[in-house]
């Protein structure tokens, strides 16, 4: 109970410090007009036809983190289920993996970042990295051992940290409007977020499906969603 509530209440004290502190200061003369709903709607579109690179960028995010949100939602049940793992080992065997995928991301990351800036290169890494991580996720259609699921997740690691340490930058430099880059950043988060909501149910759907333990459909569709994702990058023209 003690490593939930010391944070919570160390979070809670620096909120009320950052609140007595900070200046509160009006910038607004006047209050905007009241434009209801739709206005509040229209500030979340951006038109893909108008803006083509964002919308295949945005497009692209959304694609890829669905079909990792296909996985890790399931990762423990399809531990148990293809390998026949008790809920104990299964959870061990998943800490690992989360740990050497992690690694791996951070270091294809940094590394990657650096040298697509050397290179003023963007599209190639998210291309490639998009595939690399479907490839991971195709091996794990078939890993039949523990150890071929932590090659698998090597291989999403190394998909996934490419894809992070790159794509970010490709986004800003497509981005429809530089005067307004913080609302446009935030629409671009909802293919970030969406997934996370969207992806669950149509993964239960997909496992449910010939009797409810079709984990080869599930990574067989994130696998194919992937693919989608990498090709959704290819027509952007603004970047190289």
């Amino acid at each position: 109970m003690v490593l939930f509530l010391v944070p919570a209440l160390v979070a809670v004290g620096l909120m009320l410090l950052f609140a007595v502190v900070l200046p509160d200061r009006p910038l607004l003369r006047r209050p905007p007009s009241q434009g209801g709903l739709k206005t509040l709607l229209q500030t979340f579109w951006v038109n893909p036809r108008r803006y083509p690179d964002f919308g295949l960028a945005w497009a692209s995010r959304f694609l890829l983190v669905t079909a990792s949100y296909l996985f890790t939602t399931f990762r423990l049940l399809y531990l148990q289920d293809q390998f026949g793992l008790s809920v104990a080992r299964a959870a061990s065997v998943m800490a690992t993996g989360v740990l050497v995928y992690t690694i791996t991301l951070v270091v294809a990351a940094q590394t990657t970042g650096l040298l697509s800036d050397r290179l003023q290169r963007r599209k190639v890494f998210v291309f490639t990295s998009t595939l690399i991580f479907g490839l991971g996720l195709a091996v794990l259609s078939q890993a039949d051992t523990v150890g071929m699921f932590y090659a698998a997740e090597i291989v999403c690691g190394l998909g996934y940290g490419i894809y992070m340490g790159v794509d970010l930058a490709l986004v800003i430099d497509v981005l429809p409007n530089p005067d307004d880059a913080a609302k446009d950043l935030g629409v671009f988060n909802i293919a970030n977020a969406a997934p996370q909501s969207i992806a669950p149910a149509v993964g239960a759907v997909l496992v449910g499906i010939g009797g409810g333990h079709n984990y080869g459909l599930l990574l067989g569709t994130a696998t194919v969603v992937c693919v989608v994702g990498a090709l959704a990058i290819v027509p952007v023209k603004k970047v190289r």
